[in-house]
């Protein structure tokens, strides 16, 4: 990891973030530019102890699909509905980041994160 000037990391250690993510601390150059992604399964995550580990910024978000369906205002439910089914015959996902708060409690954050680190100023 002391080599990398940029790239991307992705942890899959089952329960075990926190202290991968300590090591990734300890390794990284200051000048390096990482996005680090992990699955979440737990309930309850602290996300401002698990950014702890780094010294400088950082930012966090939640990679989310999201079927890509627009309803318009005042359609009827049955115009809405038949748009529902044309979409679903040739549904295809999109991702999009949702940045979080590492200062609020999150209940139920299951899925990809993200950590994005910016070189150290």
């Amino acid at each position: 990891v002391g080599g990398i000037a940029r790239g991307v990391i992705k942890i899959d250690v089952e329960g075990y973030e926190k202290v991968i993510l300590e090591q990734i601390a300890k390794g990284l150059k200051d000048s390096a530019t990482c996005f680090i992604i992990f699955e979440n399964w737990q309930r309850l995550v602290d996300l401002s102890s698990m950014l702890s580990v780094f010294q400088r910024p950082t930012k966090i978000s939640i990679l989310d699909k999201k079927p890509p369906m627009m309803v318009g205002n005042g359609q009827s439910i049955e115009g809405m509905w038949r748009r529902v089914k044309q979409r679903l015959r040739n549904v295809r996902c999109e991702y999009a980041l949702f940045d979080l708060d590492p200062t609020e409690q999150y209940e139920d954050l299951y899925g990809e994160l993200v950590i994005y680190l910016p070189p150290k100023t």
